[in-house]
């Protein structure tokens, strides 16, 4: 057996402990993915502030609630509220009667309608049927 080391920010101290090889090897490749996704969620990070763009929207049939739907969308004033300027739609872009009349909603809303709109309060609300 072979020691092995691990300083993941996430556990509270460096700690030492004896593995087999097949999981040392395990833990190792489980490291390196993790040291890669922090190195994808950096250039994504600068992306997004580059772009002046909230990466936030491309979350927000997934968080902080799962619609489970599969593909959502937004209407122009949501997108415009996370950065995403300069789009050119029909004025009921992403409201659910425009998704209804699309010719592609059967094949790409398959599990559901799902948009995102502001009310009033230029809060964000989800449009499901």
């Amino acid at each position: 057996m072979q020691i092995f080391s691990t300083n993941f920010p996430l556990v509270a101290m460096k700690r030492e402990i004896e593995l087999a090889e097949d999981e040392r090897k395990f833990l190792i490749d489980k490291a390196k993915k993790y040291d890669s996704l922090k190195e994808i969620r950096a250039v994504q990070k600068k992306f997004f502030y580059a772009m002046k763009v909230d990466e936030k929207i491309t979350r927000l049939g997934q968080e902080p609630i799962l619609y489970r739907v599969g593909r959502w969308t937004a209407s122009t004033a949501v997108m415009r509220k996370y950065g995403i300027t300069n789009v050119f739609t029909d004025d009921n872009y992403g409201k659910l009667d425009y998704i209804k009349n699309s010719k592609f909603t059967p094949f790409v809303f398959r599990k559901g309608l799902l948009s995102f709109d502001l009310d009033d309060q230029d809060n964000l609300i989800p449009l499901t049927e």
